[in-house]
């Protein structure tokens, strides 16, 4: 007689301001184990990784506001992601432990053979409070769960600490021999933080003898996806092979009743998405194990089903994020910085003309990532009026950077805390660089300067001056464009080159009419981009420390390897920061206007 092994899994998930969908994803979660039909073999809960990072939230509290939230989710087991690095190895390690099931890792390990013999981390061993494999028992079948991480990890990881990534299927292939020979495991899954192309090869190097991998459950694509053996589409934006997402298979937003020799499931993003598997088993009469069929069902969008109202919320999640909105609402009102010249953030000056506002942070993101060129186009501003001179006790604060509409979707409780927010960076936008030919640079501008501009489309810039005239007509305005030199001096763009260009990502695809910039190379992608707010937030915090220590940013990571975005945040910190309050401590900002951008 068959048995079935459960398994609810989830993964990428970030944001804690939708409480009605995420009490409603716990429910569904919690009550799992309560409704169960086989009392003897318990559904085992899977998360596939990020969680800690990147978000407005954990920019402000540093990744502990998904903590409670995941201890009350009944996790068995949890691969870590290339995110949940985001704040360091050590803040990763602080994070985990708080944490009430194990997490595992299995294909990274510190490169350190220098390291003094006398630190706690040695070379080889497993990142954080990673476990190379975790075993379950369900009824009498012996799971063996392996973590597995995408080799694309180090060029999108902000703090990864130095390491070495070991090929996932040949990990895979030991680990699993290992299970089956040494410890006894029936069954060996893989949890997975890779693309889809590599779950794909991972599962055709493990599909026979004691090396099989019985399943994988993966992470990092965004993705509702099934593939079964024999699959070789690795496009996750493509649910199942060869069906139309819009096909009748899939309604309501759930797919259902996916069956076969399922390898590879990944559920979504953001507490939308889920996947409850089901792996038919039997003992054979020599006593070994044997699975005969897999059954799926994948829920694509919570909201969008016919029953989302009808789902219960969990009473206690709802209390947890009360709790942890009562944190963030709290961490909010920290004082960051002052400024000693008023900012100008009014919506009809920033959107037509240079502001020392756009300024100082296209300024700021040019030295973060030392580009050439930095854009801050307009309508990512939203304060929309002249921020005052601060002294005293007035200094802005955290709750200036990132808005009262965030603050808003939090908490009801904003009006009653009497929150009066600037709204200077409130989209938490990715800054992607990308190279760019002069020819299209020129374009961007001309664009810049539409007649739409005043949609938001108007660039602040750094690292470079233009010159242009509101009267002549569309597509020739730009009268003369100049590079900045690093010594100071100017050369007029030059077509033929190309110059690094750092921009957020909504006008690097496209939007606000920027199609000139999609077909260029990209050399730091959103998925490892830093977010304007977590830039700002980090620029005026890190600075503090630098000025109350009196002593320089040390370039290097917790994890004593070199950090680019610790060294990131001190080009930023030089590029802006005047000075230090005497009072308070805080860093202080005086940006100027300097005629990079002038009209005739």
């Amino acid at each position: 007689m068959a048995d079935i092994l459960t398994f609810y899994h989830f993964n990428d998930v970030y944001h804690i301001s939708d409480v009605d969908l995420i009490s409603k994803f716990a429910h569904v979660f919690t009550r799992a184990r309560q409704d169960s039909k086989s009392p003897d073999i318990q559904p085992l809960t899977v998360f596939s990784g990020d969680v800690f990072s990147p978000s407005t939230e954990s920019s402000v509290l540093k990744g502990e506001h998904m903590v409670p939230v995941l201890n009350h989710l009944d996790i068995d087991i949890a691969c870590y992601g290339n995110h949940d690095f985001d704040f360091g190895e050590s803040r990763l390690i602080e994070l985990s432990g708080k944490t009430n099931f194990p997490w595992i890792l299995s294909n990274v390990v510190h490169a350190t053979p220098h390291k003094n013999p006398d630190s706690h981390v040695r070379d080889g061993s497993l990142l954080a409070l990673a476990q190379e494999y975790v075993i379950k028992m369900m009824g009498q079948y012996k799971i063996g769960f392996i973590g597995l991480a995408g080799t694309d990890w180090p060029s999108n990881c902000q703090h990864l600490p130095p390491a070495r990534f070991l090929s996932p299927a040949e990990v895979a292939y030991k680990l699993a021999v290992h299970l089956r020979t040494v410890e006894g495991c029936d069954f060996v899954i893989a949890v997975t933080h890779m693309r889809l192309a590599e779950d794909l090869s991972v599962s055709n190097a493990t599909l026979d003898g004691d090396g099989r991998i019985d399943l994988l459950l993966g992470g990092h694509d965004h993705d509702v996806v099934c593939r079964i053996l024999g699959d070789t589409d690795d496009n996750p934006g493509t649910i199942l092979q060869g069906i139309a997402d819009s096909a009748a298979r899939i309604r309501n937003g759930e797919i259902v009743h996916v069956e076969g020799n399922v390898r590879v499931i990944k559920s979504g993003t953001d507490w939308r998405s889920y996947s409850v598997v089901q792996l038919k088993v039997r003992k054979k009469g020599d006593g070994k194990a044997q699975l005969d069929n897999i059954e799926v069902t994948q829920y694509l969008d919570l909201t969008r089903m016919q029953t989302y109202q009808k789902i219960p919320k969990c009473s206690k999640t709802l209390s947890i994020l009360g709790s942890v909105q009562n944190q963030i609402m709290e961490a909010v009102r920290h004082p960051l910085f002052h400024t000693h010249v008023p900012l100008d953030g009014r919506s009809t000056v920033i959107r037509s003309q240079e502001t020392n506002l756009g300024n100082m942070l296209a300024d700021a993101v040019r030295a973060f990532y030392d580009t050439d060129i930095a854009f801050i186009n307009s309508g990512g501003v939203r304060c929309d009026r002249i921020i005052a001179e601060t002294n005293g006790n007035n200094a802005l604060k955290v709750k200036d950077i990132i808005g009262g509409n965030y603050i808003s979707s939090i908490a009801s409780i904003t009006k009653a805390h009497g929150l009066q927010c600037t709204d200077i960076m409130p989209f938490d936008n990715a800054f992607v660089v990308k190279r760019v030919g002069g020819a299209t640079l020129l374009s961007a501008l001309e664009n810049s300067v539409s007649d739409s501009h005043t949609d938001g489309r108007f660039l602040q810039v750094s690292g470079m001056r233009f010159k242009a005239s509101w009267q002549r007509p569309e597509g020739s305005r730009v009268l003369e464009a100049f590079f900045e030199l690093k010594t100071g001096e100017l050369e007029d763009i030059n077509p033929g080159r190309s110059y690094t260009i750092a921009m957020v990502s909504f006008i690097a695809t496209g939007f606000d009419g920027y199609d000139c910039f999609k077909a260029e190379e990209t050399l730091v992608d959103a998925e490892s981009a830093m977010t304007d707010t977590s830039l700002m937030l980090q620029i005026f915090r890190h600075s503090r420390k630098y000025n109350l220590a009196n002593e320089k940013v040390e370039d290097k990571s917790d994890s004593e390897g070199d950090d680019k975005t610790e060294m990131g945040v001190k080009r930023a910190m030089e590029a802006i920061i005047t000075g230090y309050d005497d009072i308070d401590g805080l860093p202080i900002v005086s940006p100027v206007l300097d005629n990079r951008l002038t009209f005739v």
